[in-house]
């Protein structure tokens, strides 16, 4: 059974990090969805064991942004400062 459930959870990190990093912005939807989406794979990472900080999390929203949204996702990069997940997600609801 052990060797099941460490099958199944190691499946299943490597899936939920795979959605995470992966994650695409659809234009399709609001921006919110984009954010809830990388927020809501953040906090089902964390919940399993694996330590994400802020900076990964904003890297995410930034990274994966569609085109449409290069000036924001440039002028978010080249902040000198650390970036809070609630600074980029206002910047980018601010933004659309």
């Amino acid at each position: 059974l052990a060797s099941i459930y460490e099958k199944n959870s190691r499946a299943n990190r490597i899936s939920l990090k795979r959605q995470f990093y992966a994650f695409k912005h659809d234009t399709e939807e609001s921006i919110q969805t984009c954010i809830q989406g990388v927020t809501t794979l953040a906090a089902r990472l964390k919940a399993i064991g694996i330590v994400l900080t802020d900076e990964d999390i904003t890297d995410v929203l930034i990274f994966n942004l569609d085109e449409s949204y290069s000036n924001i996702a440039a002028s978010l990069s080249s902040q000198k400062s650390e970036l809070s997940v609630a600074d980029v997600t206002g910047a980018l609801t601010d933004e659309e």
